[in-house]
C-alpha cells in the first residue's frame, strides 16, 4: 500500500533530479570554461551531471511504470504473496535495479561535489599575477659629464 503513496513521489523527485542535473551540467561546464582548471576536473564534472540525468531518466520512465503495473495486476498485496510468486520475484528485481540507478545518481553528485570543490581550490590557490613594473623617473641626467 506504501508503493501507491511512494510510486508519484519518487516519480517527482527523479524529475527535480533531472533538473538538478541539468543545471549541474551547465554550472560545471560554464565554471570549467570561464576558470583554468585541469581537464579531468572538467571532464568528471560534467560527464557526471550527463550520468545522473540518465540515471533520473532512467528511473522515471524504464523503472517506476512496470513497477506500477506489476502492483497493479498482482493479485492483492504483493508482500503477502509467496516468495517464489512470478511478479513478486520481477517487482524485486526492478527495485534492485532502481536502488542500483539511485546509487549511480548519488554517485554521481558526489563526484560532481568533489570537481566542484577542486575547481574552487585550485581558483583560490593560484597566485595573483604580479604588479606591473613601474617606471622610474629620471631625476638627473649624468650621461653627459
Amino acid at each position: 500500500m506504501a508503493a501507491s503513496l511512494q510510486s508519484p513521489i519518487l516519480a517527482s523527485a527523479c524529475r527535480l533530479a533531472e533538473g538538478s542535473f541539468a543545471v549541474l551540467f551547465l554550472t560545471s561546464w560554464l565554471l570549467g570554461r570561464w576558470w583554468e582548471a585541469a581537464r579531468l576536473t572538467r571532464t568528471l564534472a560534467t560527464r557526471a551531471a550527463i550520468l545522473g540525468m540518465i540515471t533520473a531518466v532512467v528511473i522515471e520512465s524504464l523503472l517506476i511504470p512496470p513497477m506500477d503495473k506489476i502492483r497493479a495486476e498482482a493479485p492483492g498485496l504483493i508482500d503477502s504473496l509467496p516468495a517464489s510468486d512470478p511478479s513478486r520475484v520481477l517487482l524485486a528485481r526492478y527495485h534492485r535495479l532502481a536502488t542500483g540507478f539511485f546509487s549511480a545518481g548519488i554517485v554521481a553528485a558526489f563526484v560532481i561535489l568533489i570537481a566542484t570543490v577542486r575547481l574552487i581550490a585550485a581558483r583560490r590557490k593560484a597566485p595573483p599575477p604580479p604588479p606591473a613594473p613601474r617606471e622610474v623617473p629620471k631625476l638627473l641626467d649624468l650621461s653627459g659629464v
